[in-house]
Parts: structure tokens; sequence; C-alpha cells
């Protein structure tokens, strides 16, 4: 027997999420009962490199790691009102991690630098190890850490 039913949440399907944590709330009733829910949506930023992420560097260089942020489509909103800080390295080809470190005084408080259309952090490599790396960094006020790849020869 097939039963027929309205169902309508909030916000309504085909909304559009702001970046962060999202509830949404649904109900429904079949005329005799109505049943509710609800469930997060997360929404975070994608991450488009402007770099070859897979070109090894040599160790002790200084690594140009530019990059936008941008939407499923590939569209850009990197804009100088966010701010990108660069929080760590993480070594995948093996279990350490550091602190990311910039040549001089190129990256302060370690945040990328916004110049239009895109953001630009230089890396110092000195001291890691070769292999798998990647530099992890928070956006704005999002809690998510993203992160970008790089390789050390």
């Amino acid at each position: 027997v097939l039963t027929t039913f309205d169902a309508t949440c909030t916000p309504p399907s085909g909304s559009t999420f702001p970046i962060g944590q999202n509830m949404v709330s649904c109900s429904a009733t079949d005329g005799v009962q109505t049943v509710s829910g609800s469930f997060n949506v997360s929404v975070v930023y994608g991450i488009c490199a402007l770099y070859d992420t897979q070109k090894p560097k040599k160790a002790g260089s200084a690594i140009p790691i530019k990059l936008n942020l941008c939407a499923a489509d590939g569209s850009n909103f990197s804009s100088p009102g966010i701010v990108l800080h660069a929080t760590s390295l993480t070594y995948l080809s093996g279990s350490a991690e550091g602190a990311p470190e910039a040549p001089g005084n190129s990256q302060p408080n370690n945040n990328f630098r916004f110049t239009s259309p895109s953001y630009h952090f230089n890396l110092k490599t000195t001291g890691l190890a070769s292999g798998k790396w990647t530099l992890n960094f928070t956006v704005g006020g999002d809690p998510t850490v993203y992160s970008t790849p790089f390789v050390i020869k």
C-alpha cells in the first residue's frame, strides 16, 4: 500500500549553506502521524593548489605554496578578508609533525599573504626529511584544519 505524505524542511531543499555547521530540521506527515528529525550539514572550502603538489623540492629550499579557496565547481572564493594561518606540518612518509617556518620575515604570524587572486606561503624546508608532507592551516574563523601537500627530495 502506497501512502502519500507531505514533507518540509527548514531550510528548504535547494538552499545554499554558509561555511561551517548548518542544522536542517525536517518533518513529514501522512495524515495519520507526523515524524520529525534533524541533521547537520558540514560545509568546508575546497583547496585548489596552484603549484605542482607532486614535484619534489630540494630539502633546505623555500617552497612557494600558492593556492585558492574554491567551490566544488572550481570557482575562486579567495579574498583579502579571509585569513589563512599556517599551523603545522605533517610528515606523511612517517609519523613526525613540526611547526611551519618561513624564510626571513616573509610570513608574519605564519599567515599566508593574499595577492589577488590567490594566497601565498613561502615554506622553509631546512631540516625536513625526504618524503611526502602536508602544510596544515586554518581558514578565517572556520575550525576545520585544511592541508595542502608537498614533497621533499
